[in-house]
């Protein structure tokens, strides 16, 4: 992870121009907790593999990571509107993800909040439907391969709308984590 760490922070130099940073600690780019949650092995992974980067035809790779898998990986473009690349592709990892926390997990929603998340993804996005007063449904409409909601229809009191692939995961929020 060290390696793909840095080869995402080196391929990502210069992102944002009017800016005096090039990374953000969040979901935007990737999730950093701050040097307050260093540990020894991290250090030691980082400085066993100093230098190190990960290329694909002579150029650093797109080095998206994260935590756990859930049992398989997905496609870039299964995930997000991106072009193909023939080393970001659908695997299984049962080996390595199964050990964590995140490994399985259920989320629950009041209507309430469920109600409340969609309509401010509504108003963010400009969703094409007016205000609504109630769902009538929601429904996972296709599936990647690795089992995440590729689009989702949500049906209101004023019309339908999809949402396409992790966009879902903005519009429906979290209530564990807000």
């Amino acid at each position: 992870q060290a390696v793909a760490a840095r080869t995402y922070a080196l391929r990502h130099l210069g992102q944002y121009t009017l800016a005096p940073y090039d990374l953000k600690a969040d979901v935007s780019d990737q999730v950093y907790v701050g040097a307050s949650q260093q540990r020894d092995w991290v250090d030691h992974a980082v400085a066993e593999t100093e230098g190190e980067v990960l290329t694909h035809d002579s150029h650093l790779i797109e080095s998206y990571y994260h935590s756990t898998c859930g049992g398989k990986t997905d496609a870039i473009e299964d995930v997000w509107p991106k072009p193909a690349k023939p080393y970001l592709v659908s695997v299984e990892d049962d080996e390595y993800c199964s050990w964590s926390k995140y490994w399985t997990w259920t989320e629950e929603f009041t209507s309430k909040s469920l109600l409340t998340n969609l309509k401010a993804y509504r108003k963010q996005v400009g969703a094409p439907i007016g205000e609504f007063a109630f769902l009538k449904d929601i429904e996972v409409v296709r599936g990647t391969p690795g089992g995440r909601a590729l689009a989702m229809t949500v049906s209101t009191s004023t019309g339908l709308w999809t949402i396409l692939s992790d966009q879902t995961r903005w519009a429906l929020g979290r209530p564990s984590r807000p």
